[in-house]
């Protein structure tokens, strides 16, 4: 997670020349995948799952590509007063940013971005005078403080949707598609689970929560949704299911699913049980409420 999410801080922040933002856009394709591979070997072992990983790679130059497409449009101004020079150290130092290191200059720079600069290879005259712009240029201070916010969203978004995906594709293979395995070493299955559950991470945050921060959404009165993979890929509620979303997709053993009432006593699904255990829950899907409008 942390690997991508400082990708995209330098494909978001550091966008002066084209090859540079091809690059980056690689770079995240390749880690998306690997968040894939991640997801798709942490329940289970499934040879070779058959996956889109391409799809991914192509979901990172997207990203790079739209990403250098509104850094041109919100933040051209700002090179054309400081240079590209100094807008790139600006994008260098401040993607941490927070409004204490915006105060005006009294001696020197703050602790935090000396080592910043240092790290970066920055010359600290350089930054110095990267300081002074950001104290003093509005839009520049804008582009410290609010757009880095905007990359981190969506890097935390789509690498948790390509892990849940992986979980998703591997549950979906598992066992079912003979020529998944590999011929040579027959393939058994170490562990089976008959159902899935999206669970929330539930505190104030949690869209939904009556109490918290957000109390209008769906996440929180959809948290311990149960059902099979392929009706939750069916129903397109593969996590994430909004922006910045942390449900994960948790598998049910057939243990729990019976003390549950979920299964008959041949360990077949209850379907009528399954419906009656997610009633207060299905609607919000049915509805359209989750995921949330206009995410997908």
């Amino acid at each position: 997670m942390r690997r991508v999410e400082g990708m995209m801080d330098r494909v978001w922040m550091r966008g002066l020349s084209s090859r540079l933002w091809r690059r980056m856009g690689v770079e995240v394709g390749k880690a998306l995948v690997d968040s894939h591979q991640r997801g798709a070997s942490m329940y289970m072992t499934v040879p070779n799952v058959r996956a889109d990983l391409d799809a991914f790679r192509r979901r990172g130059m997207e990203m790079a590509t739209v990403a250098e497409a509104e850094t041109g449009r919100r933040y051209g101004n700002v090179a054309a007063i400081h240079g590209d020079e100094l807008t790139a150290i600006l994008y260098l130092l401040f993607f941490d940013a927070d409004p204490a290191n915006v105060r005006p200059v009294r001696r020197g720079i703050p602790a935090a971005i000396s080592r910043r600069a240092a790290f970066n290879d920055i010359p600290m005259a350089a930054a110095r005078r990267a300081f002074e712009v950001i104290t003093e240029d509005d839009v520049a201070r804008d582009l410290a403080l609010s757009f880095p916010s905007r990359s981190r969203l969506a890097a935390r978004t789509e690498v948790r949707r390509a892990l849940n995906v992986g979980i998703a594709d591997a549950a979906i293979s598992e066992g079912r598609d003979p020529s998944v395995a590999d011929p040579m070493r027959p393939f058994v299955r170490e562990v089976t689970y008959p159902l899935w559950e999206i669970r929330e991470i539930m505190d104030r945050r949690t869209r939904g929560n009556p109490n918290g921060d957000f109390p209008e959404g769906s996440h929180w009165q959809v948290n311990g949704y149960i059902s099979t993979m392929e009706e939750i890929v069916r129903q397109d509620c593969v996590p994430p299911c909004g922006w910045n979303c942390r449900a994960a997709l948790v598998p049910v053993g057939f243990e729990r699913a019976r003390r549950l009432g979920l299964l008959r006593d041949d360990d077949r699904i209850d379907w009528e049980a399954l419906r009656l255990y997610n009633q207060t829950r299905q609607p919000y899907i049915d509805n359209g409420l989750y995921p949330d409008r206009g995410f997908r």
